[in-house]
């Protein structure tokens, strides 16, 4: 049974290839053997590519968050140092107004 792949190629690459790969040339259905062979072939390829992206998944991942964690780090602190700067101005703010408060009794002396 051929395949949609193989019917592009002609007749003298199969046999290129099968004479390269150790098939017999006087197999009767040498051109299937052939195919099959391809498809193992391809089959292996494409196992090695999806073990080599599940190994390789984890460790960019892990590389990738490395080099990641110092910028996220920076804009963290710096958001966390615009908050801290907030509540350092609201409690000027509030002593600020405790000292108006202060002096206003002392110079009325509470006969406001």
């Amino acid at each position: 049974a051929g395949c949609s792949w193989c019917s592009a190629w002609n007749y003298q690459q199969f046999k290129k290839i099968g004479d390269k790969n150790g098939i017999p040339k006087n197999m009767p259905d040498r051109r299937d053997a052939e195919q099959d062979y391809m498809r193992r072939v391809a089959l292996q390829n494409n196992t090695m590519w999806m073990l080599t992206a599940g190994f390789a998944t984890p460790i960019m991942s892990a590389l990738i968050c490395n080099q990641a964690e110092p910028i996220l780090l920076k804009y963290q602190n710096e958001q966390k140092n615009k908050k801290a700067a907030l509540y350092v101005s609201i409690s000027a703010l509030f002593v600020l107004l405790l000292l108006v408060g202060l002096i206003l009794f002392i110079v009325f002396k509470g006969n406001l």
